[in-house]
């Protein structure tokens, strides 16, 4: 394995794209490459690009002062450069001597890129695919190759390995014998190991926040799943029990409708019997004297007026009763306040009373009676049809409710 290659453009003095060629290995042998130049003609300017291809960090190293000082910074004829880019090919081949190449490497040519903007956007590639500064230091560990170790040698380095402490010495030795690959392998694992000991320990924090909080989360999960049952069992309920209410109240509400009916059909024959009574007491008024027969008349026709009375007292009674059936099996029905219905209630008994006083009355006012009966039954009439008009709200409900349409 050996460096081919060495293509430079706009790194430092090398404004212009320029190619250095490495020779082979010819007649078994392998030849050295020397560059040669006066002073400030840029001989280190290739080893510091070596270098910073290789992915050196150190800009001490690199002999600068900010990281894009490594682009061409212009001159009097040549405008500045907007990045520098370093192509090291790298021929992975046998060696002297019959010796095989680097086996765990399974390619022929290694082509390393580096590239950097001015904007500071740095590019590291492999063979002209996208990869990572980790990535380049492991694949030139693997051949064998460091960025500060025996493969390049700087200015002052021999001295500094002549100097070195025996740790140092062993940095140069491991990567010659082939140990780095796998001191950076362990190094990687061990920052993994690291994180993921992190990791876990925030695990294990927030496991001890949350376990107090278990058991009321259990909980309330058990009563979550439950709560749809008891909400069927409800509903279930609900629909019986009302149901069976409003089967009552409509039984309540039809024996009340007959018994009423039949209070009227009574009223209605004792008036007639009254009426042909009054009839023919006035007849006989006006054909005879009052006699004893008239008297016994005018005590029945005072019998049948008690009665009567009596008979359409009760008939209020169902009535309102039957008009409080129909209000109490609907919900929120009645069109009118309770205490409204029950004033208007109490204006139709004394207006019936009044009615029941004219008609007892010794000497009865017969257009007055029919008055307070026009004035009763009208408002008996306008009383039944608002209590028959279903209120707005109760109509809203009644159509979204399915059990009210039922």
């Amino acid at each position: 394995m050996y460096l081919s290659r060495l293509e430079l453009q706009g790194f430092k003095t090398f404004a212009q794209k320029t190619a250095l060629e490495f020779l082979p290995v010819t007649a078994g042998k392998r030849g050295v490459t020397g560059i040669v130049g006066p002073n400030g003609s840029g001989k280190s300017n290739v080893a510091d690009a070596i270098r910073w291809v290789m992915g050196e960090q150190s800009l001490k190293l690199l002999r600068c002062k900010r990281s894009e000082d490594v682009i061409f910074s212009g001159s009097a004829k040549k405008p500045r450069a907007g990045f520098a880019e370093v192509n090291m090919n790298i021929v992975n081949d046998g060696l002297p001597a019959g010796q095989a190449g680097n086996q765990e490497i399974d390619l022929p040519e290694i082509v390393i890129t580096r590239r950097l903007y001015r904007d500071g956007q740095s590019e590291y590639e492999i063979n002209r695919q996208q990869a990572r500064l980790t990535d380049v230091v492991m694949l030139l560990a693997q051949c064998g190759i460091g960025q500060r170790t025996y493969s390049v040698i700087g200015q002052g380095m021999v001295d500094a390995v002549l100097t070195a402490s025996p740790a140092e010495r062993k940095e140069f030795f491991d990567e010659a014998s082939g140990l780095r690959p796998f001191q950076l392998k362990r190094q990687s694992a061990v920052l993994k190991l690291e994180a993921a000991r992190n990791n876990l320990k925030q695990a294990e924090v927030l496991l001890r926040e949350i376990e107090p909080r278990l058991s009321s989360l259990e909980r309330q999960v058990k009563r979550l799943r439950q709560r749809e049952t008891l909400e069927q069992e409800l509903q279930k309920l609900e629909r019986e029990y009302f149901g069976g209410v409003w089967s009552e109240l409509r039984a309540q509400l039809a024996e009340s409708n007959k018994a009423a009916d039949k209070l009227k059909a009574d009223f209605a024959a004792r008036s007639r019997e009254v009426e042909k009574l009054e009839e023919e007491l006035e007849r006989m008024e006006k054909a005879t004297p009052v006699s004893r027969e008239l008297r016994e008349l005018r005590t029945s026709i005072d019998a049948l007026k008690e009665e009567r009375a009596k008979l359409r007292e009760q008939q209020i009674r169902l009535e309102a009763r039957r008009e409080m059936a129909k209000a109490e099996s609907r919900r929120g029905w009645s069109p009118l306040p309770l205490s409204k219905i029950i004033e208007r209630i109490e204006n139709l008994v004394q207006k019936q009373d009044e009615l029941v006083a004219a008609v007892e009355a010794d000497k009865p006012d017969w257009d007055k009676v029919k008055k307070l009966a026009k004035q009763i039954k009208e408002e008996n009439g306008r009383l039944l049809s608002q209590l028959q008009q279903p209120a707005p709200e109760a109509s809203r409900e009644d159509k979204s409710d399915p059990e009210a349409e039922k």
